[in-house]
């Protein structure tokens, strides 16, 4: 088995309190009510989360980062 955090893990293994209590998100601009996010908000997102995912992998498979250099 590996150490590094399966894409599983992050998913489907999430505890929330209370029956239908789900993480859920919204857009929020000056001057409007929140909203739900539209399709291209989602799909950007969507790509970002990848990108985090691939990094905290890496980083757990032993990548080293200098941040200092960042």
């Amino acid at each position: 088995m590996s150490n590094s955090i399966e894409y599983n893990d992050l998913i489907f293994n999430l505890k929330f309190r209370g029956k239908n209590n789900w993480i859920y998100f919204r857009t929020f601009e000056s001057a409007y009510e929140p909203y739900m996010p539209d399709r291209n908000e989602v799909l950007e997102f969507t790509k970002i989360l990848k990108h985090v995912y691939m990094a905290i992998d890496s980083l757990n498979k032993g990548m080293e980062i200098d941040f200092k250099k960042w």
